[in-house]
């Protein structure tokens, strides 16, 4: 069994993605650029429930002190997304601004986190999206992610678990 904080222990501070696009872990002074985005546009963390539409600034605070290991998106030095880590599950959570979503920014940006997180021990990781949410669903199949299950909470809420490993997926 893979010591998960050791893994994190190895993470590189920033990392390149391909010649557009890095992530770096996150930084509080991006955090009014970060509300001013999802401000301006549909709020559409395709990957949480328990997650609300920030009202003011100090949401996006909260938000941040919740999580274990942030990276911040940026494409061409631009702040576009968030990708974040809970090593307690090895659970990937993302969103992008959808100004750069249907570009396969982010099917490139998952494929290099989860193989980043692979490569330096973990047996498996994983993605939660709720089943309505076909274009994050896509994003997580482009980047080697295979379903494991599906869970129905009620007729209105249905989630799948994906997970992609180093070995081969066994389907619950």
């Amino acid at each position: 069994m893979t010591d998960k904080n050791k893994v994190v222990e190895k993470l590189p501070a920033m990392f390149l993605i391909d010649e557009d696009i890095y992530c770096r872990f996150h930084s509080d002074k991006n955090n009014n650029e970060i509300f001013n985005i999802l401000e301006s546009e549909d709020w559409n963390f395709y990957h949480h429930t328990d997650v609300k539409q920030p009202k003011t600034i100090k949401d996006i605070d909260n938000y941040f002190n919740d999580r274990k290991i942030f990276f911040d998106i940026f494409y061409k030095n631009k702040l576009v997304g968030l990708i974040d880590f809970n090593p307690e599950k090895s659970y990937l959570s993302y969103w992008i601004s959808t100004k750069f979503q249907n570009k396969g920014t982010m099917s490139k940006v998952l494929t290099g986190v989860s193989d980043l997180f692979l490569k330096l021990g973990l047996p498996e990781i994983f993605v939660h999206i709720k089943e309505e949410h076909l274009a994050s669903i896509k994003v997580a199949e482009k980047s080697g992610f295979k379903l494991k299950k599906r869970k129905v909470f009620d007729k209105d809420d249905v989630m799948v678990l994906f997970v992609k490993t180093r070995l081969p997926v066994k389907k619950d």
